[in-house]
């Protein structure tokens, strides 16, 4: 994969970046984080994700899942994060001061959130899928969280 001055090398082994420590405050882990990297036309775009299952206090489960990938292309990234946008989502909302365009959703069903971020050809989501629907404390608690995480990620997968 070639890549010019300034952009992202394809994430790899994503868990080994992420502990999920931002949701300490409202979650608590289950198990081990679990992840895999992504790329089946690694010409094109490759990357990693890393999923976390945690406990909400005995009222359900959240799975927490980040999903980076780095284009060849930027404008193949630009075009993904846009094409994101037309998914099956509530309204979006411009996340200020995060990459150079970053989103925060809810699923039009109403049970999960997300947050999306675009720093030249890398593109990173944070989904946070509940089991029951999340009150809007942990809805709001999760997007500090979701931003949070992808501030201190950002600068790892930079290096």
């Amino acid at each position: 994969m070639a890549l010019r001055p300034g952009d992202y090398l394809p994430p790899r082994n994503l868990c080994e970046r992420v502990d999920f420590a931002e949701f300490a405050e409202l979650f608590h882990p289950q198990g081990v984080r679990d992840g895999y990297d992504t790329g089946l036309e690694p010409e094109l775009v490759s990357g990693s994700m890393c999923e976390q299952s945690m406990a909400r206090g005995g009222t359900g489960v959240v799975e927490v899942t980040v999903l980076c990938s780095a284009y060849r292309d930027v404008d193949k990234a630009v075009e993904t994060f846009e094409v994101g946008l037309r998914a099956p989502y509530g309204p979006v909302e411009t996340v200020a001061g995060l990459g150079e365009q970053a989103l925060r959703y809810r699923a039009s069903n109403g049970a999960g959130i997300g947050m999306t971020v675009l720093v030249r050809n890398l593109y990173c989501r944070v989904d946070a899928t509940p089991a029951p629907p999340l009150t809007d404390a942990e809805v709001d608690g999760s997007f500090t969280a979701m931003r949070q995480l992808l501030q201190t990620l950002l600068p790892k997968l930079a290096a």
